[in-house]
């Protein structure tokens, strides 16, 4: 693996094409970068929930939807694979971000099974796609996915298979639609929005200026 402090991915240069390439290629700088932020987002993560706790009791489950927040909380699987383009990316900053929210929240060591389900269903979109295809339909399917896989461990770990099949298709439905609004949408803004300043030079998503 590449241990440069110098990305070769700068947008300069043509990335590799192949995923074995890919992950080869990523440097100590990209490890070290998504490690910081993918902490700060933990801290983001502690903070909303705060505000799904908040809003819990008296808006979201008298309208029936107390996942339409839940979406935030894959923020961090999509944006990042979606910023450095790589395998295990997404993943890696999935762990990392839950591993921080569950130290600073009642959440523990469970925050670290969520970021890694999350992370997979991301990375496994991203890699049917060979890493080579980042707009947002690829995101909201990234982000989709990410739902769907977190969903699934709370059908079987919480006993939501005792609720009725309409109630639970109709949670993931809200769930799915949070995730493109908080997951996709969020990190195609902030991959954007970031980009002009020039703070990614150093990371794939160059590539779209």
């Amino acid at each position: 693996m590449n241990t440069s402090m110098v990305s070769p991915n700068h947008p300069q240069h043509k990335a590799p094409r192949s995923p074995a390439a890919l992950f080869r290629s990523i440097t100590l700088q990209e490890w070290v970068s998504v490690a910081v932020m993918a902490a700060a987002m933990g801290v983001a993560y502690w903070a909303w929930t705060l505000v799904y706790d908040i809003l819990k009791e008296p808006l979201l489950k008298p309208l029936g939807i107390k996942r339409g927040l839940d979406g935030f909380w894959l923020l961090a699987p999509v944006f990042f694979g979606y910023m450095v383009r790589k395998p295990s990316i997404a993943l890696f900053g999935s762990l990392v971000s839950a591993g921080v929210e569950g130290i600073i929240t009642q959440w523990g060591m469970s925050a670290l099974v969520y970021g890694l389900l999350q992370g997979l269903g991301a990375e496994l979109v991203f890699m049917l796609f060979f890493y080579r295809k980042w707009n947002f339909a690829v995101l909201m399917l990234a982000a989709s996915m990410a739902a769907i896989f977190s969903f699934g461990y709370d059908f079987f770990s919480q006993e939501q298979d005792n609720l009725s099949i309409t109630f639970n298709t109709l949670q993931l439905l809200i769930f799915v639609v949070s995730s493109w609004i908080f997951a996709a949408g969020l990190s195609h803004f902030l991959g954007k929005r970031l980009l002009k300043t020039g703070l990614l030079d150093g990371f794939l998503i160059a590539q779209d200026r």
